[in-house]
């Protein structure tokens, strides 16, 4: 389970002959400026992670909740047993055990860090995981994007990792991902999302919850594509 919480922080992922058209490029600034008003979200959903290294490899529910910079990440086995909860925020790193008699903290500057460095042998950009969980490129390092022919974005590089998005979703006017895979060449992390729900200072929005049903999402078959880098 001590693998599975440190991949979660990893978590806490063409070129064709069809060019994205200028108007497209524009949505989907627009789209990025209008989530980033948010400062409440969080989603529920499955998460798988593989140890590409060892070949180890576990699953688990997941509950996402993000205020400001604090995130909070609750993993379960099913029906809930073995839950485990992970507070992330600047600065510190807590897990705490089931039986809420057990935790354990990281802090300092570069707690989640050497979280990851103890429990994996390698680190991430921790910092980055909230930008990408929503579709959005982390704006404080360079990154390369792939949208389809559509303007949609299909992948994501940026420190290292890749992040596929295999599917959006409408949340009351955004795209936002259901299915999406992270890696690089130390772990894969596989992420389904069912339900979201925004909160924020945006007129006529101070909570949206969406289910994510079968069938509901864009279209996720493959599309030709072009990148940018920024």
């Amino acid at each position: 389970m001590k693998r599975l919480l440190a991949l979660t922080l990893a978590v806490i992922f063409l070129s064709g002959c069809s060019l994205r058209k200028s108007d497209s490029i524009a949505d989907w600034s627009a789209r990025t400026d209008g989530l980033m008003q948010f400062q409440q979200w969080e989603f529920n959903g499955r998460m798988s992670v593989k140890d590409l290294v060892s070949g180890e490899g576990n699953q688990a529910s997941v509950r996402w909740r993000q205020q400001d910079t604090t995130s909070r990440i609750r993993l379960s086995g099913p029906f809930g047993v073995g839950a485990h909860e992970l507070v992330w925020e600047p600065g510190r790193v807590s897990i705490v055990a089931p039986d809420r008699d057990k935790s354990i903290q990281y802090t300092g500057p570069k707690a989640a860090e050497r979280f990851m460095q103890e429990q994996l042998g390698w680190s991430f950009p921790v910092q980055s995981t909230r930008y990408w969980l929503r579709g959005l490129r982390d704006p404080a390092a360079p990154s390369q994007q792939i949208f389809d022919a559509d303007g949609e974005l299909r992948e994501l590089s940026q420190h290292g990792w890749q992040i596929l998005y295999e599917r959006f979703t409408a949340v009351d006017g955004f795209a936002l991902p259901s299915r999406m895979v992270l890696q690089n060449s130390s772990a894969k992390v596989r992420i389904v999302i069912s339900k979201w729900r925004l909160q924020g200072d945006v007129p006529s929005a101070d909570a949206r919850v969406i289910d994510t049903p079968a069938g509901s999402a864009h279209n996720s078959r493959a599309r030709p594509a072009q990148a940018a880098s920024l």
